[in-house]
């Protein structure tokens, strides 16, 4: 039994899970939009992101009200 753990211990140890590197999505130039306006933003604002060929949008919900 010591055997059988002492190996899947080792076999744990070498080939460990190998996350992708966080930081290579900056190595191609990104496309985005910081939207921080105290009105929501409406449909023409996404059209002009998609015309710009935006790929994400970083929305502020701090000043917009509750429901």
């Amino acid at each position: 039994m010591r055997r059988l753990f002492a190996c899947i211990l080792a076999f744990a140890c070498i080939s460990g899970a190998r996350a992708a590197d966080p930081m290579s999505f900056w190595d191609a130039t990104q496309r985005g939009s910081n939207c921080f306006n105290e009105q929501p933003p409406d449909a023409e604002y996404f059209r002009a992101l998609h015309a710009y060929g935006a790929t994400w949008v970083r929305l502020t919900f701090s000043k917009w009200k509750s429901a």
